[in-house]
């Protein structure tokens, strides 16, 4: 279980729904491909005063989660996978972060654990800093920096690039669209071969993101179940923050002990 925050690059400011629909479309289905300094000097500086695990998701990739399946991640592992996973560093043993950290674009979700709070004030700190908005999904708390003023998000349409992966590994039926008008019909190798080839498309037409529909991806096989205030294997620094409008949830993934906490 863990303490979550995001934290993203904008043009305009967002109003708390707005901050709301986009944190949570960049957790299941959104992968952000506009690249900004501000975003790269916020990473770099939060990274280097509390380091993440070793195999941190370069910020031109998708989160390896839209990458694998399920069945992909239950095969057991070849010789070379384990001897490379042996040689990983080790993650340092007082890291605040619950899990490997998965930034992309200008956009990168925060796992704290429940003993590395201290590190939320840095996060605020920093990201107001680098003009940068922070979204605390427990709360629903959005946090604009001073750069930001002005009129929120238009509400006008904007087109959006989806990609569609269906089929298995090896021979996956690609079909890339913006709006209704279809860029990519195809059969591709790969999953990361799709993503990239979405990425450059969003990227040609201007456009900030693109969305995933993928049902078979391990990102839309995870769930997020809530948690109460008397579960016992939740820390008391997490206990703390509980309140109204405040929740916490644990992941869970198919197959997997519900009661197992991530």
């Amino acid at each position: 279980m863990s303490f979550d925050l995001g934290v993203w690059y904008s043009d305009v400011p967002l109003t708390r729904p707005q901050a709301a629909e986009f944190y949570r479309h960049i957790n299941t289905d959104w992968v952000v491909v506009r690249r900004q300094p501000e975003f790269d000097a916020f990473l770099g500086e939060l990274l280097s005063r509390f380091p993440s695990f070793p195999s941190v998701n370069d910020v031109d990739q998708p989160p390896s989660a839209m990458l694998e399946t399920m069945d992909e991640v239950k095969t057991p592992p070849t010789a070379e996978q384990l001897s490379a996973w042996r040689q990983r560093p080790a993650p340092p043993d007082d890291s605040p972060w619950a899990a490997t950290l998965g930034p992309h674009g200008s956009a990168v979700t925060l796992p704290i654990t429940g003993s590395g709070l201290a590190v939320v004030e840095v996060v605020y700190a920093l990201a107001a800093r680098h003009g940068l908005i922070v979204y605390n999904p427990q709360s629903g708390q959005v946090t604009l920096p001073a750069t930001l003023h002005g009129p929120s998000a238009s509400s006008s349409h904007v087109p959006l690039l989806t990609l569609r992966i269906a089929g298995e590994p090896h021979a996956l039926r690609v079909k890339i669209s913006i709006d209704d008008r279809i860029l990519v019909d195809t059969v591709l190798t790969s999953r990361l071969e799709a993503h990239s080839q979405a990425r450059s498309l969003a990227l040609q037409n201007g456009l900030a993101l693109y969305q995933v529909d993928d049902p078979k991806c391990l990102m839309h096989a995870m769930k997020w179940v809530p948690v109460s205030a008397d579960d016992p294997d939740l820390p008391a620094a997490l206990k703390k923050l509980l309140g109204p409008g405040v929740q916490i949830r644990r992941l869970s993934l198919p197959d997997a002990n519900p009661d197992s906490a991530q």
